[in-house]
């Protein structure tokens, strides 16, 4: 298969997916978890359609999620943060001394 031949195929397919997600969201009610197998599910297929190997697919997959990774952990300790000064019942004291000088 030519190279433009399956990027065209790629795009069909990530073209069906984002179809797949609106109706997943509106219809199903899906959230994050179902998002992301689908796209998963997409990065798997297109490296079929490219005719990758396996061992190919997974350190495309691998050198990918290496890029977002910091991205990742810096969202999962803000986050962290905001259930510990929440549950703690301190989150508007915080704010408050952040704007009151």
């Amino acid at each position: 298969m030519k190279e433009k031949e399956s990027h065209t195929y790629i795009g069909f397919v990530l073209i069906i997916a984002f179809g797949v997600i609106v109706y997943g969201v509106l219809k199903l009610n899906w959230h994050m978890y179902e998002i992301g197998a689908i796209f998963f599910i997409v990065a798997f297929v297109s490296g079929l359609i490219d005719r990758m190997s396996l061992d190919d697919i997974t350190n495309e997959f691998i050198k990918g999620a290496q890029s977002v990774l910091l991205a990742a952990l810096v969202v999962g300790m803000a986050r962290g943060i905001l259930i510990i000064v929440e549950s703690g019942g301190i989150i508007d004291t915080v704010i408050l001394g952040f704007f009151w000088h």
